[in-house]
């Protein structure tokens, strides 16, 4: 038996995972395609660096999802639409069109710094003028509560 490093993933074994396998497997199979390398001192250490940097940068982005979510969360941004005439019931006009992810994402970004990718909002279509609670997913189990108060442009 020799003991081995997996650098590509093969039938029942994942890259990273050190395992042992029959000499004859190793030296006439993995080894040459270049599926593993042998498990030596040194390839052992620079896995586990590499596992420890693996959850540090996690944990960093996790921190920074947290953050950026406390950041805005509860807070209101206000986006100007254009709204057409009133109508005979004296209410005020109806939206143009509708307020897209892409429109709160760029608010977002303009009046809080945060860069937030349009498909990580959760909410339907703003059509209406008011305020809308909307949802963001900031990754990492971070979500945060927005309102979005749609006001006529003026």
């Amino acid at each position: 038996m020799i003991q081995v490093i997996f650098k590509k993933e093969t039938a029942g074994n994942r890259e990273g995972e050190v395992k042992d396998v029959a000499t004859g497997y190793a030296r006439n199979f993995l080894l040459p395609k270049g599926f593993a390398i042998l498990a030596t001192k040194e390839e052992l250490l620079k896995i586990e660096r590499t596992k420890t940097q693996k959850v540090d940068k996690e944990e960093k982005e996790t921190r920074q999802a947290g953050s950026l979510a406390k950041k805005v969360s509860a807070k209101t941004i206000k986006i100007e639409v254009k709204v057409g005439p009133s109508g005979n019931s004296g209410q005020a006009g109806k939206l143009f069109g509708a307020v897209t992810h892409s429109q709160i994402a760029a608010a977002i970004s303009k009046q809080f710094g945060v860069e937030v990718d349009k498909h990580k909002i959760s909410s339907e279509q703003l059509k209406e003028l008011g305020t809308h609670e909307i949802t963001v997913d900031f990754g990492k189990g971070n979500k945060a509560k927005i309102n979005i108060e749609l006001a006529p442009l003026k």
